[in-house]
């Protein structure tokens, strides 16, 4: 096996303590909403306020950090085709001496919730291009590879956007967590 079990137990702690974080969040700003409010009256305000929070901003920009994997640094754009589904692309670069890793990913990501917290699993293809001397993973070839992720995706109100997950490589056992902040519009 090419990747350590203790490995992978650290980046899934990691990514645990990320979501306790978002929730932690959420559960703040929904405390704010609710203190004071006045009922709505306004009809266009009912209807405005009945449209899936993940629908009124179908664009997203995102930058971060292990997506696509391995990523020091990467861009990612999505958009959201429905309210549970949207498809993102991305690209990054990873650099260590005269070892340079530039991937490129295109996937989609399911929510199962249509809350502004939400959990969510997706897949998709990520391309390495592999150069100069040295392995990644026990890979030294540029190849395309599988994927699938999952994680926790927080959207406030006003636009921004925060993601945290995992990534599973497959059949190579690349596992490799991502942190994320973007702008939806």
């Amino acid at each position: 096996m090419l990747y350590d079990i203790g490995m992978f137990l650290k980046h899934t702690q990691a990514v645990a303590f990320i979501c306790g974080l978002f929730a932690c969040v959420q559960m703040a700003c929904a405390s704010e909403d609710v203190v004071d409010q006045e009922p709505v009256r306004d009809e266009s305000a009912v209807q405005e306020k009945s449209e899936p929070i993940r629908m009124s901003a179908p664009f997203s920009i995102y930058v971060g950090f292990g997506d696509p994997t391995p990523s020091y640094f990467g861009f990612a754009a999505g958009f959201q085709l429905h309210p549970h589904l949207q498809v993102v692309a991305s690209t990054g670069y990873f650099e260590d001496g005269d070892f340079k890793v530039r991937s490129s990913a295109i996937g989609a990501r399911f929510f199962p919730l249509l809350t502004p917290l939400s959990l969510f699993l997706g897949g998709g293809s990520t391309y390495f291009s592999i150069r100069g001397s040295g392995l990644f993973q026990g890979l030294d070839t540029s190849l395309i590879l599988p994927f699938i992720s999952m994680g926790v995706d927080l959207l406030s109100r006003h636009g921004v956007r925060a993601a945290a997950g995992v990534n599973f490589h497959f059949p190579v056992s690349i596992i490799f967590p991502f942190v994320q902040l973007g702008y939806s519009f």
